[in-house]
């Protein structure tokens, strides 16, 4: 993208400490094992915000909002999670992407997070494979509801309705990257001027 681009930088210091492990091999549970593709827990940001205008397009847009890590975090978790606000508006998709086309997903099984909404709304899970399929799953959050726990199996996710693929099923190891947006002005839910997501602890989780 053409334009000026502004750098910033503050505290930068050398330090004989570990960098926390905000992604990469985990453990659900001893047997479980998972790959993690963030806690948040440091100050690198590693998504993408994406914009879809639908009024004259699609238009697609990279970092037209803002994406900050916040120290809100679900009960008995780390101590930070990402925070994305946006505009609520019926003819244009914020989302969140993450890229994994490096990391080896063929064992995985499911995908696992936390998520909390400032307003109630639907919301799309969509993982894409390299050949560019996309598997959808929608998820209905309620503000009420604060810090939710959700694991989907892969199996669950089903093609989007604007993507083909040739055998029609998601394939783990063919995964690139995953998106999450906010889809309720798309769907005729009610607009507003900022609704924040705030998301936390996403992991794929793998076959023993």
């Amino acid at each position: 993208m053409k334009g000026p681009r502004t750098l910033a930088l503050d505290e930068m210091v050398f330090s004989s400490r570990a960098v926390p492990a905000t992604t990469g091999p985990a453990q659900v549970t001893k047997v479980v094992p998972a790959y993690r593709v963030d806690s948040f827990e440091t100050a690198v940001i590693r998504w993408i915000p994406i914009s879809v205008d639908f009024s004259d397009g699609p238009k697609f847009g990279l970092f037209q909002v803002p994406v900050f890590i916040d120290t809100a975090a679900p009960p008995g978790g780390g101590k930070q999670s990402l925070k994305f606000t946006v505009p609520r508006v019926a003819t244009k998709v914020h989302g969140l992407m993450r890229g994994v086309e490096k990391v080896d997903l063929s064992k995985a099984k499911g995908l696992d997070l936390w998520l909390k909404t400032s307003a109630d709304g639907t919301y799309i899970l969509n993982l894409e494979e390299k050949d560019g399929s996309r598997y959808d799953m929608k998820i209905e959050l309620h503000a009420a509801d604060g810090w939710k726990a959700f694991s989907f199996p892969l199996a669950d996710f089903v093609l989007a309705d604007d993507s083909k693929d040739e055998n029609g099923r998601l394939d783990a190891g063919e995964i690139k990257q995953l998106l999450i947006a906010d889809a309720t002005g798309l769907l005729g839910g009610a607009g507003a001027d900022a609704v924040t997501l705030w998301i936390d602890e996403v992991l794929f989780t793998l076959a023993p």
